[in-house]
Formats: structure tokens, sequence, C-alpha cells
């Protein structure tokens, strides 16, 4: 890539910003206008890409658009280019993990809303072997704070034991626990107001049930039959 401050890097990243100002409502039609630029076989044009919207979805206080237009754009460019783009965001993904240290932490979530959204859309693919050095660190540390937060939101876009089966035994500790169903009135013994309750459940359930023979009755009526 051009250098960070040369006046080539500056001009192509500027008309790709240009392009997601112009069809980000259209991400399909985001996503061919950017690996369509101009001289993009003269250039390492996936790369200025990957780092354009990353460099928008972090954007301080708040991104251009929404977050999720960029989960979406993403997307569709891995689609569009599956030979190539995604190992460039793979190398983007990790260049971001690495700094996780000193990352802002409203950057960070977004990062995590991205990432474990972008699995979700690809099988929750990932080689979570190359970030098992996270094991070794404090669990409160970002980098180990970061993966499980990640597999919690994983879970939500998905089922507790898929996440249990992508990921290597070794992360067992980051892995988010089985969430289970707590029914507040359930035990009878630990709740004296359950059988209450219950009794309060039968009489709505009791008058509803009127209300729905009432309607029937005042229906049947109206057309000229009897009930």
């Amino acid at each position: 890539m051009p250098g960070s401050h040369s006046v080539e890097r500056f001009v192509i990243e500027e008309n790709l910003h240009c392009i997601i100002r112009s069809f980000w409502k259209e991400r399909k039609t985001c996503a061919a206008q950017l690996t369509s630029y101009p001289g993009n076989n003269k250039i390492p044009l996936n790369y200025h890409i990957v780092e354009v919207i990353f460099a928008e979805l972090f954007q301080l206080p708040v991104p251009p658009h929404t977050e999720v237009m960029y989960t979406t754009l993403f997307i569709e460019l891995c689609k569009l280019q599956p030979g190539s783009l995604p190992q460039v965001l793979a190398q983007g993904t990790e260049m971001l993990y690495m700094r996780l240290d000193t990352m802002n932490t409203i950057c960070v979530d977004r990062f995590i809303n991205w990432f474990s959204h972008h699995l979700s859309n690809f099988e929750f693919r990932w080689s979570w072997e190359d970030w098992s050095d996270c094991l070794s660190e404090d669990l409160d540390k970002p980098r180990p704070k970061f993966v499980r937060e990640v597999l919690e939101k994983c879970m939500r876009l998905s089922y507790h034991q898929r996440i249990i089966d992508i990921v290597p035994a070794s992360f067992s500790v980051l892995t988010p626990a089985n969430p289970t169903c707590i029914y507040k009135y359930g035990d009878e013994s630990n709740n004296p107001q359950r059988s209450s309750t219950r009794g309060l459940v039968v009489k709505l359930l009791f008058h509803h049930l009127r209300n729905c023979e009432r309607s029937l009755n005042e229906a049947v009526a109206k057309r000229g039959l009897s009930a």
C-alpha cells in the first residue's frame, strides 16, 4: 500500500469514502462500486477498502452511518470476492485484536458487535487456535474479555451447543454458560405466593373464556341464528 501520508493513498481513500457516502443505502450496489474502483489492478484495493470501512466504523463519537450497514457491506464484499477479500479482512481483524489493549472502549464494543454478527453469517468459521494466547492472560484483560463477549454474542445469534462445538475445548473458560429458564413461581416450597398466583391465573383465564363466549353469542345473534 502507498505510504500512510502519501497523496496517492489519500486520494484513493477519499474516493472510497465518497462511494460509501453515495451508495450506503444499497449494500449490493455499494460493494459492487467499491470493488470496481478504477485502476483496481494496480493497487491493493481490498486492503484500502477494508481500512476505509473500519475507519468509518470506529469513527468517534459516532460513525457516519448506522453500524449494521458496515457489517452488511463487509458480508456483500466477501460474497463478491470470496477468494481474496475474506483473507484481507481476517488480517485486519487480527491487527485489531492485537491492538485491543489501546483501543477505545466504545470501539471495542463496536468491534465485538461487528465480529459476532459477521461470524454468524459465515457459519462461525474462525481460526480460534490463533487466539489461544489469550488463555494465558488474566481473564479481565482486554483480549480474553473480547473473546468471551464475542462468544456470548454469537450464542445469542445461534444457540449454546453450536458455540461449544465451534471453539476448541481449551476455550471452555471463556465460553458462555448454558442459559436456563428461571420460572419465578416454579418452586412452591420457596414461594408461598405460588398458590395465590395460580388462582389469579385461573380467574383471568375464566374471565377470558367468558368474554369469548359472550362475543361468540353476539356474533351468532347478529346473523339471526340461535345459539
